[in-house]
């Protein structure tokens, strides 16, 4: 808030003495009415708050009637009350907002994300009223699961947001190729997604809040986290932050307080990204429901089988229970039908959540720039990956406890190609794998193996751009037995080289994994290049559903 204090001079007449003393004492009170201006407050009852107010729900917005609301302006307007202040809101774009402020126009801003470029033109109050990130909204039908797939789309961003800002460095970073449509608030990006001249939207998590009739979606993809404040000029309004972070820090500490209250009122409906507990308990309802239908039809067969006699002669009775018993089979099978559901649904979750996992795994590994920690981010993709691909073909399979093996391989290899981007156009590949069905217990820890094979040979095989063929053979030995054949044609290993007289972790993790795990057999043999050949059983896990 900008002070100005006004100084007012008057000439004196006299003698010699009194001229002196009149040149001193005008200094001494111009000294003091400056150290006043500087360091004494302005009384609260004679404080004008200028806000800036842009169209942002629920944080901040403006209402049909041009009145403000949202959860800034309510913690705002009780530290007003509190402090005396008189508030006006000046309302205008974002943009127009932050010049407003870097000019002096208004005093204060709501819902400023805190980034280090912009602590360079404002400054922040210390406690951060909400927490935030960015992710991707898309139309439904359109599907958004890695950062390649925004490759070709149409993004509609707010102009001159921090959302603006981290959508221009992960496209830098990553190589991506996507447009931004820039627009100068919330309701135009919305009218981008509405005619078609934008495919998704870039924007905080509180986006989902916003009433609209654009049927979206989140993307489980999260650009970055931020922290929401009150912002003022460079320089500007100390007063007003360090007042507001006061107000902050006590009513943050009141589970009754205004902060609260307004939490619940524009967030009751909040985005869930986690298994909701209706879920779970829904779950732990239909479980227990289950038992308690199954011991209710072994009781009454039991009934019926020690009543067998006397029940001949009650054929009416009999067609009764008959009845009953008809009614609870099949309540026993709808049950059934919706544990199926569920399970399915808790794949596609768990699928979900491993690609969010990926994602920040990329992100921050990019940001590091180290190549040790960008390999070893890499690796953890490739890993989290072949779990998460097992999730997301049992969630898209009928049985959910097999998945097709030749499927799964295909896709496999195709992703870690997408991960090794150097590799394109030099590596090959010549793969005969039988369709056969393998339960998720088995499949897991295959592709552990699978993804441990493929990273040797794309490190250390093919060096100086030499080019090559990688050969995979999947088929039944036996009626139980899978044989397992993984071929690349590269520079091979040294002679007398031990497999198993090795430290490194990803011939350790092979070994341990197909002999104790998998309960399989695994040898290397001498060849151009290197070969392994692996069986292992197909019946050592049993079927759960």
């Amino acid at each position: 808030m900008d002070m100005n204090v006004c100084h007012k001079t008057t000439r004196h007449t006299g003698g010699p003495k009194h001229r002196a003393f009149s040149n001193r004492v005008p200094r001494q009170i111009l000294l003091t009415l400056f150290m006043l201006a500087v360091f004494v407050p302005v009384a609260a009852g004679e404080a004008t708050v200028r806000i800036g107010l842009y169209d942002n729900p629920p944080k901040v917005a403006i209402d049909k009637k041009g009145r403000p609301y949202g959860i800034f302006i309510d913690i705002i307007n009780h530290i007003a009350g509190q402090e005396g202040w008189s508030l006006t809101y000046v309302p205008g774009t974002w943009d127009a907002c932050l010049a407003r402020l870097e000019r002096g126009d208004i005093d204060l801003m709501p819902d400023v994300a805190y980034s280090e470029p912009r602590s360079r033109r404002f400054d922040f109050n210390r406690i951060p009223v909400l927490a935030s990130w960015v992710q991707i909204f898309t139309r439904e039908g359109r599907t958004v699961e890695r950062f390649p797939d925004l490759n070709g789309m149409k993004i509609a961003v707010l102009q001159g947001s921090i959302q603006r800002e981290i959508a221009l460095d992960i496209r830098h970073r990553l190589d991506l190729r996507f447009d931004l449509i820039e627009k100068p608030d919330y309701p135009s990006t919305i009218r981008a997604i509405e005619t078609g001249s934008a495919d998704a939207l870039i924007a905080s998590r509180f986006y989902a809040y916003i009433e609209n009739n654009v049927n979206l979606k989140p993307a489980p993809l999260i650009l970055d986290t931020s922290t929401l404040h009150f912002a003022a000029g460079k320089g500007r309004n100390a007063s007003l932050l360090a007042a507001i972070d006061r107000h902050l820090s006590a009513i943050m500490d009141d589970r009754d307080s205004i902060y609260y209250r307004s939490l619940l009122g524009w967030l009751h409906e909040r985005p869930r990204y986690f298994i909701p507990r209706y879920v779970i308990w829904t779950i732990a309802a239909t479980g227990l429901i289950l038992l308690v239908i199954l011991a209710a039809a072994i009781a009454y067969r039991r009934q019926v089988g020690a009543k067998t006699d006397e029940l001949r002669d009650k054929e009416l009775k009999v067609r009764s229970v008959s009845e009953k018993l008809r009614e609870s089979e099949e309540r026993v099978q709808s049950s059934l039908l919706e544990k199926e559901r569920l399970i399915q649904e808790l794949y596609h979750r768990t699928n979900n959540n491993m690609s969010v996992i990926t994602s920040l795994l990329s992100l921050k590994s990019k940001r590091i720039g180290d190549p040790t920690t960008i390999k070893f981010a890499r690796d953890m993709e490739a890993k989290i990956f072949s779990m998460a691909l097992v999730h997301r073909m049992l969630y898209q399979s009928v049985d959910l406890s097999r998945i097709n093996i030749k499927k799964y391989v295909d896709e496999f290899i195709n992703v870690s190609l997408e991960l090794s981007p150097r590799l394109a156009g030099r590596i090959t590949f010549d793969i005969n794998v039988e369709q056969v069905e393998i339960l998720v217990d088995t499949a897991i820890p295959f592709g552990f193996v699978l993804n441990e094979l493929l990273t040797n040979s794309y490190e250390h095989a093919f060096p100086d751009a030499r080019q090559g063929t990688i050969y995979i053979s999947i088929f039944k030995k036996k009626a139980e037995t899978l044989h397992f054949t993984y071929r690349d044609d590269g520079i091979g290993v040294p002679d007398n080289f031990d497999f198993r007289d090795q430290s490194t972790f990803g011939l350790q993790m092979i070994i341990e994994v197909v002999e104790k795990q998998m309960r399989g057999t695994i040898h290397f043999v001498p060849h151009v290049g290197l070969r392994c050949d692996i069986e292992f059983p197909t019946t050592l896990y049993a079927a759960r559903i």
